[in-house]
């Protein structure tokens, strides 16, 4: 999701101005309204939701910046050959 974004910021204009925010931003919003789909549709929760729900949402987190980090060193590098 972060690779996305970043992709999707570079395409329309890529501005370092408050970047981090700005995929952060998108990773949760995308990562809590995948938790309201689970609890909307129905599927089968565990006994201890918060607990799965919190550890969903940190796993975002971590693959939020390991993305972000490669992301940027992408464009990085794209930049030097132009």
């Amino acid at each position: 999701m972060s690779l996305f974004s970043l992709s999707v910021l570079y395409q329309f204009g890529f501005q370092k101005t408050h970047l981090q925010l700005k995929v952060f931003i998108a990773v949760f919003t995308i990562s809590i309204g995948w938790e309201v789909f689970e609890l909307i549709s129905g599927v089968p929760r565990e006994s201890n939701f918060v607990f799965d729900t919190s550890l969903d949402l940190l796993m975002d987190g971590i693959g939020a910046f390991a993305g972000f980090m490669t992301g940027l060193r992408l464009i990085a590098q794209d930049m030097k050959y132009e």
